[in-house]
């Protein structure tokens, strides 16, 4: 057998972390590995993740030099963290595994373009306690399936439902609520809500927020404005640009381009400084105010691309 490093284990759980992060479970057929078999997980775990890299990746970067070589790391990576867990008291779940391989088999050198915004931290490792929401935690690994802890106890991070309290938590967290709903403060006690709908069209929304589709316009949800319709914000409209060219008229109008006069907003490729829209700085250039391009991240203040990131943190040099 091959001399292999290993990756230090808090590298590997920071891309696992953000791999598994909010993913759908999809039901298996009865010709996939058993995932309940941890030996049989590591191995098409191990086959899924160093697929993705395979891609990505020179074989240099790779785990192990080449793709079988990462396969056999990556699978006694896996195997190191359960029987971790396993020892620290977190027992295996499946699950775990199950949504970090459906992601990397879905994946194309990036974790940009996922769900794992939504709810994010389905699973820190492979392995989790039974704490449920509300209960305190410690370590993240304490929380029962689904729940993150936010240092002091357990939570929900997909948030609550309509009728569900929301805002702080006693012990210092706070509780979001579900995508598409907002939390309605207490006037009494401004750090307790509830979870409601965002207000639909013609309904007045008082905290500037609107169903999907729809603005904030004169203190009610209308569905926002086509390009040259007059508006007073730039919330009115479509392009969320609201063209003050005639002062005395403004209109909604695309969004400006490099180069282009701007109050606000610039195209994405863009950032408005001060007046006009500077193009946002490419791959190797300085990024001082963290942004860059699209599909780069800002890096030591450098935009890098994502891809270069992942195959940096993996090379076993």
């Amino acid at each position: 057998m091959p001399s292999m490093k290993r990756v230090p284990l808090s590298r590997l759980g920071a891309l696992v972390a953000v791999a598994i992060a909010g993913t759908v479970l999809v039901p298996g057929c009865e010709s996939e590995p058993d995932l309940t078999d941890p030996e049989e997980a590591a191995q098409a775990f191990a086959e899924a993740y160093c697929g993705f890299l395979v891609g990505c990746c020179t074989g240099a970067e790779l785990p192990g030099g080449d793709e079988d070589g990462c396969i056999e790391f990556m699978a006694a990576n896996f195997q190191f963290a359960v029987s971790r867990d396993e020892s620290d008291g977190y027992a295996y779940d499946a699950r775990c595994a199950e949504v970090a391989i459906d992601l990397f088999d879905a994946e194309s050198c990036s974790f940009s373009n996922t769900s794992a915004g939504v709810c994010d931290g389905l699973c820190v490792g492979f392995g989790h306690g039974s704490k449920r929401a509300g209960e305190p935690c410690a370590d993240p690994r304490d929380c029962d399936y689904g729940l993150m802890c936010d240092g002091t106890q357990c939570f929900d991070p997909c948030g609550a439902s309509v009728g569900e309290a929301c805002g702080q938590s006693p012990s210092g967290g706070y509780t979001p609520c579900e995508p598409g709903l907002v939390c309605n403060l207490d006037e009494a006690d401004p750090t307790k809500g509830v979870c409601s709908s965002l207000p639909k069209r013609g309904e007045p929304c008082p905290g500037y927020q609107c169903a999907v589709g729809l603005a904030c316009i004169g203190g009610v949800c209308e569905t926002p404005k086509d390009n040259g319709e007059p508006c007073f914000t730039p919330n009115e409209c479509k392009s969320l640009n609201c063209d003050p060219a005639d002062p005395s008229a403004p209109v909604c109008a695309p969004l400006p381009g490099p180069g282009e006069p701007c109050q606000y907003q610039c195209t994405s490729n863009a950032t408005c400084d001060g007046s006009v829209c500077v193009a946002l700085p490419k791959e190797g250039q300085p990024c001082p105010d963290f942004q860059c391009a699209s599909e780069l991240l800002c890096n030591d203040g450098v935009c890098v691309s994502e891809t270069s990131l992942v195959c940096d943190a993996l090379s076993p040099n």
